[in-house]
């Protein structure tokens, strides 16, 4: 069974100890073996099966050979591989999308899930480039990330899946990348996924997208006001309260103090940011915008930048997601002002934890019948070793094997962070490394209506 020394993926159809079944990925094989179940497009395929005695939730990317061993997983990794420290390492391979099964794994169930929400990051890559995450179909005119040679990039995603419950991750440079998913949106209740499908794209140059826009850098009085409802094929024209973007700003000049982006529902721009810069940097983040009565939403930049804004869905008027007036929530830099909650104006790091209430904010939060809170969380001011640090957020408890945000020292990053919130509607913040922490919050979803909550899992890893 040898297979020239290269890596394959196998479904795995034992119990008490691993019995290899069918080869499913069509990287390298020999004549005796087919890989049946690899499409002509090369997308690998990973499908979840069960360990009784390991508690692997699934298979794994493990090495060939006669005498085939398990790797011993946590109970909620989708699949991992490893670094040869007798271990398996593999990239994802640019322009062959990542298929990964989600519905039926890791507390999601194997049916009616319309999109997951996951913070995915992207690290050590081999040159510049982007990636796409969507439902396994004809791969969008979108991205997710943007990255440079050897950058670390989180972001939020919100997924729609396919209708056999798969992901698919393009990348178009070799890569390594980690998943961690924190819950999911039930189908038909609140939030509809479309696309990912492009906005609008203010650089010059580039293609027009469903919006017409003035190719011109935003930043100061100039502003960008985009119609985010009737989107032909994407969104409706009425009942939209809310909507799911991703948003990269590139291109960027800014001071000393730095610059960011504030996303808002037009009227009064809040003292809240979406994504924060310095010069020359290209930056992605998740945005869940509400739209103004008109279906509107504004876009406002410290600094200048242009802006490419992708959709990825909606969310109903009074169905499940409650989006509010971007508001800071909570500060930790010495000598910023305290936002709506009083904190320590010290880094988070090592056994200093930030714990925060998010319900019962007056005129933005309820104070019961709160699953998860909508945040942007930005880490600054950051020192971390040779090895990076990251920010997890939880609902505090014990700390999950996830990260939201991965830095090393003297970044700024920023995420969004579907929150889920503890019994007692709190939300922690743990760094490996030390941080100042900037916490927005712009919605909230009720328990048990239009998301489903979970605190972080890793869903994969290929480092």
């Amino acid at each position: 069974m040898a297979l020239n020394n290269q890596l394959a993926v196998w479904e795995i159809t034992g119990t008490n100890l691993p019995s290899i079944g069918r080869l499913i990925s069509r990287q390298t094989f020999s004549s005796t073996i087919q890989a049946v179940d690899a499409d002509n497009l090369g997308n690998i395929y990973v499908v979840g099966s069960t360990f009784e005695t390991r508690v692997i939730q699934s298979n794994e990317l493990r090495e060939p050979a006669a005498n085939i061993q398990t790797q011993s997983l946590s109970a909620n990794r989708a699949f991992i591989t490893r670094n040869p420290m007798g271990r398996i390492s593999l990239d994802v391979l640019p322009r062959t999308p990542l298929r990964i099964k989600v519905a039926g794994t890791n507390g999601v169930p194997a049916t009616g899930v319309g999109a997951v929400s996951m913070n995915v990051t992207v690290t050590s890559p081999d040159g510049e480039g982007f990636i796409t995450v969507y439902p396994c179909d004809t791969k969008p005119d979108a991205s997710n990330l943007n990255y440079t040679l050897d950058q670390t990039v989180p972001n939020a995603v919100i997924a729609p899946v396919s209708s056999t419950g798969d992901v698919c991750f393009y990348t178009n440079a070799q890569t390594h990348l980690l998943a961690d998913i924190n819950g999911y949106f039930p189908t038909g209740q609140g939030f509809t996924a479309a696309g990912p499908a492009r906005v609008f794209d203010t650089r010059s140059g580039s293609g027009q997208g469903l919006r017409t826009v003035n190719k011109v850098k935003i930043g100061g009085a100039q502003e960008v006001r985009v119609k985010m409802t009737d989107l032909a094929g994407f969104t409706p024209s009425t009942g939209v309260g809310a909507v799911s973007l991703n948003i990269t700003a590139t291109g960027t000049t800014a001071d000393d103090f730095g610059g960011y982006v504030t996303v808002y529902p037009c009227g009064n721009r809040p003292n809240a940011s979406s994504i924060n810069f310095v010069s020359g940097q290209t930056v992605p983040n998740a945005v869940i915008a509400p739209v103004s009565a008109s279906g509107e939403v504004c876009f406002y930049a410290r600094g200048t930048t242009d802006l490419i804004v992708d959709i990825n869905g909606y969310f109903l008027s009074g169905a499940g997601f409650t989006p509010t007036t971007p508001t800071r929530i909570a500060d930790t830099r010495s000598g910023s002002d305290q936002g709506v909650r009083t904190v320590t104006k010290t880094k988070v790091g090592g056994d200093t934890t930030l714990k925060v209430k998010f319900t019962d904010i007056a005129g933005l939060t309820p104070s019961s019948g709160v699953g998860a809170v909508s945040l942007n969380v930005t880490a600054t001011g950051t020192t971390a070793d040779e090895f990076g640090g990251y920010v997890t957020v939880y609902p505090c408890g014990a700390i999950p094997n996830a990260s939201n945000l991965n830095f090393v020292s003297g970044q700024i990053v920023p995420n969004a962070v579907i929150a889920p919130v503890s019994a007692s509607g709190e939300v922690c913040f743990y760094a490996r490394g030390t941080t100042d922490l900037i916490v927005d919050l712009n919605g909230y979803f009720l328990t048990g209506a239009g998301f489903a909550p979970m605190s972080p899992v890793r869903l994969f890893d290929t480092r």
